[in-house]
């Protein structure tokens, strides 16, 4: 690393961002001010709520559901009104609030409230916090969602066919998502199975992963039938004849996919960057993303991410928080362990100065690390080992 070069610290985080203003009352905060959800009836909906100590007085929080509506409502997935908080070492909560209109509301508004108290205060006085929880109810529930599956041409006679399907939850309603699938041999022998997704709030999406027993030898072939419903609605089929193989046959492929930012940044700012790897092969892959680091065509650091496995037909997708810390021309380049030989680089470029607005220059994908890197990995059908314990150290001693 050169005199200029960047300090870069890889660690995996969930990011939790709220915008609205927050209250406080007495040392206890909240943000935003008022939960709003516009639901159908039977409709289902999560909002988060941040809470957190102002003066470092506290313990944490009692939050308490009241209104005419409250038992609509929940806490954490809790079904007591009542629920009680511990801070995290930052001094603050972030309390997930689902709202579930029965099926009988009439159209119209409704409102509840959170009363948040403080807890382990050495005050005498406990004043409290109230959250407006307002529900527009609009109408009937719809049920609806779209699915893509995807059934390899080739399976190891040794293994289970390994089917892919993306869903997405477009309705109004809380759903859970099934997938059905058969497999029927040139004997006419058949295996079937049913694969049950966690249920999907509105606009949520999921991927499943199917292993679909055949029973066969290699240089047999096997017709696969997949279909997907949600709540007894069919939204998607797919049929595939699947030739079967010697393991040692089946190869990984990983190509990159488009790379998007989110934000570009200046100097002291933060830009978001999210590429994936596609493993377009038939067999898990075990993968590294390995970068090298340039400011102004200087070489000052190489990065790596933990080692990552991707599934067949699944994507792995890593976000990246990226602090800009001086000005000056960047310039990443990597590739991912066993990338596809002819596919090209992941590139990204872009210019920080107090002259020059930021730009970026996107090549298949990528990533950018700048001062501080910190890395978030939003894995689909891929495994990474981390602690939660191991996580908040890194960020704390980043912040250092």
């Amino acid at each position: 690393m050169t005199a200029r070069g960047a300090f870069v610290l890889i660690s995996i985080i969930v990011a939790t961002s709220l915008a609205v203003g927050p209250a406080q009352a007495a040392g206890i905060g909240v943000a935003p001010e008022v939960i709003s959800f516009t639901l159908t009836r039977d409709g289902s909906a999560r909002a988060t709520l941040l809470v957190f100590d102002s003066d470092d007085n506290r313990d944490g929080a009692e939050l308490t559901l009241a209104g005419d509506v409250a038992d609509w409502l929940t806490l954490a997935d809790d079904d007591d009104p009542t629920v009680a908080f511990a801070f995290d070492q930052t001094g603050r909560v972030i309390v997930p609030v689902t709202a579930v209109v029965p099926s009988d509301a009439a159209n119209g508004r409704y409102t509840a409230a959170i009363e948040v108290r403080p807890t382990g205060s050495t005050d005498s006085v406990r004043a409290s916090v109230v959250v407006p929880v307002v529900i527009e109810v609009t109408g009937d529930a719809v049920v609806s969602g779209e699915a893509v599956i995807t059934i390899p041409e080739r399976a190891a006679a040794s293994e289970a066919i390994p089917i892919a399907v993306a869903v997405e939850n477009t309705g109004t309603v809380r759903v859970v998502p099934v997938v059905t699938y058969s497999v029927v041999d040139r004997t006419g022998g058949i295996s079937t199975g049913v694969v049950r997704s966690d249920p999907l709030a509105p606009g949520e999406r999921a991927n499943v992963s199917v292993a679909a027993d055949h029973g066969q030898l290699a240089g047999a072939e096997v017709d696969v039938d997949v279909a997907v419903s949600i709540d007894e609605l069919p939204i998607a089929g797919a049929t595939a004849t699947v030739e079967i193989v010697e393991a040692a046959e089946l190869t990984a492929t990983l190509v990159p996919l488009d790379t998007t930012v989110a934000q570009a940044a200046g100097p002291g700012g933060i830009a978001t960057i999210t590429t994936s790897v596609s493993n377009t092969g038939a067999a898990d892959v075990a993968t590294v993303f390995r970068a090298s680091v340039e400011i102004d065509g200087n070489i000052v650091d190489a990065v790596a991410s933990i080692p990552l496995v991707v599934a067949p037909q699944a994507t792995a997708t890593v976000d990246l928080f990226v602090s800009v810390g001086e000005e000056g021309a960047y310039r990443v380049t990597g590739r991912w362990d066993g990338q596809e030989p002819e596919s090209d680089d992941v590139v990204i470029e872009w210019r920080v100065g107090s002259s020059v607005s930021p730009w970026a220059v996107l090549a298949l994908g990528t990533v950018v690390v700048v001062g501080v890197l910190v890395l978030s990995l939003s894995l689909r059908h891929a495994t990474a080992g981390s602690s939660a314990e191991g996580q908040a150290k890194s960020l704390e001693d980043a912040s250092r």
